[in-house]
């Protein structure tokens, strides 16, 4: 062996597996685990961290909605006040 994995292709009825269709599901597995772009990229061979956002990672599938709710809470309600007291500073 040269160091690099053998996976049988064909089993034994025939069946041919296609690893390359699994590239777009094992990208997007990442991004949705939260692994690091870059990690990503490593663990996908990439040359560019493009190729595996944009071309590897299915948008659709992604929590953006989740995303947004680990930002902290903005303290919106004493700016408001803040402001409706008449202060400027």
């Amino acid at each position: 062996m040269n160091g690099r994995w053998v996976i049988d292709k064909r089993d034994d009825r025939g069946r041919t597996l296609d690893v390359h269709a699994l590239r777009h599901t094992f990208g997007t597995h990442l991004s949705r685990g939260d692994v690091a772009p870059r990690t990503a990229q490593q663990a996908m061979r990439h040359s560019t961290l493009e190729l595996t956002m944009n071309t590897y990672t299915d948008p659709r599938l992604l929590d953006v909605a989740g995303a947004l709710h680990v930002l902290p809470r903005l303290p919106l309600a004493r700016v408001a006040d803040h402001h409706a007291a008449g202060s400027d500073a």
